[in-house]
């Protein structure tokens, strides 16, 4: 199971689909650039599926970070990793459960 961490997602119940494992980097700190902020348009979205579909890009440290409105952050391990998933969703759409995402990168204070 993925940890939660004060958003809104949840979990998928077992015997669904694996997530990558989550660990902080022994200093806890990530490097600048490396966080994304995603809109959606489904409210059926959960942190398990953002992890799915983002860890093509790269390793997530941390479970996605669900806010209200549909909305959510996550946190790569590199700032190459980030600008992966951007650059993806610019050149043909990334979907999650038939839910467009909008990819960008998130200003230094959000999502944590």
């Amino acid at each position: 199971r993925i940890p939660r961490r004060g958003g809104l997602g949840d979990e998928r119940p077992s015997g669904s689909s694996p997530v990558p494992a989550f660990e902080r980097s022994s200093s806890g700190k990530f490097p600048p650039g490396s966080r994304v902020f995603i809109k959606y348009g489904s409210d059926k979205i959960t942190s398990s599926d953002l992890a799915e579909a983002m860890s093509r890009f790269g390793t997530l440290p941390i479970a996605p970070i669900m806010r209200r409105n549909n909305i959510a952050f996550v946190q790569f391990s590199s700032s190459d990793e980030a600008k992966r998933a951007i650059a993806a969703a610019a050149s043909e759409p990334v979907t999650v459960l038939g839910s467009r995402l909008t990819i960008q990168m998130a200003h230094s204070g959000e999502g944590g």
